[in-house]
């Protein structure tokens, strides 16, 4: 991995990262307590939101975050103080060392086409959760102008096929018990709603 600029790790540490060989303290992440109040009219609708986020920090998640790259939906769920365990998927190892530097507790994987939901359920039962959140930042490439919009016949399509397969059997795994199913992709803007859904 290359070596980060001053300037780059102060910014990091002000996101909130713990960086080895720190030589000034880290800054916390800006507090979201600091909004301006909500016109009246939005009042009941914001009332149901809060009441459905704290449901979320209320549990305890396992999370598995495929094509996890530096953990920034674990750093959002850190911010948010919401309780979780996991797994990071991501093929890149220099990434995963710092994911692991970040947050030690969680499981690494180097391939997230091979994340099971089996795999998945016995890890949230093992940790005591009560809900499970998938997300995913597939690359974009196939789907993308760039990468000349060959979808899932692109060789690079495959952590999307993952976060369909995986999907699909926790939606089927879960139903009928007592554990909460939640799921979360990231896409292109000019990914075609076909290829959405």
């Amino acid at each position: 991995m290359e070596k980060i600029t001053n300037q780059e790790q102060r910014q990091l540490r002000n996101l909130g990262f713990r960086l080895p060989a720190v030589d000034e303290p880290a800054k916390l992440p800006p507090s979201f307590s600091s909004r301006a109040p909500e016109p009246v009219a939005d009042h009941k609708r914001k009332r149901q939101q809060l009441q459905s986020e704290e449901d979320v920090a209320r549990k305890r998640w396992f999370v598995v975050s495929l094509c996890d790259g530096i953990g920034g939906a674990f750093l959002a769920l850190d911010i948010a103080k919401v309780k979780f365990d996991g797994i990071a998927a991501e093929s890149d190892h220099d990434l995963l060392d710092f994911v692991h530097l970040q947050w030690p507790r969680l499981v690494l994987k180097s391939d997230c086409c091979k994340v099971t939901a089996e795999e998945v359920l016995k890890g949230c039962r093992r940790h005591g959760c009560q809900g499970i959140f998938l997300i995913g930042g597939p690359p974009c490439q196939p789907f993308s102008a760039a990468g000349r919009k060959r979808g899932l016949h692109d060789d690079r399509a495959g952590p999307l096929v993952a976060f369909c397969r995986l999907h699909k059997e926790l939606i089927q795994l879960t139903k009928g018990i007592d554990i909460t199913y939640r799921n979360l992709m990231e896409t292109v803007a000019s990914m075609s709603a076909d290829a959405r859904s």
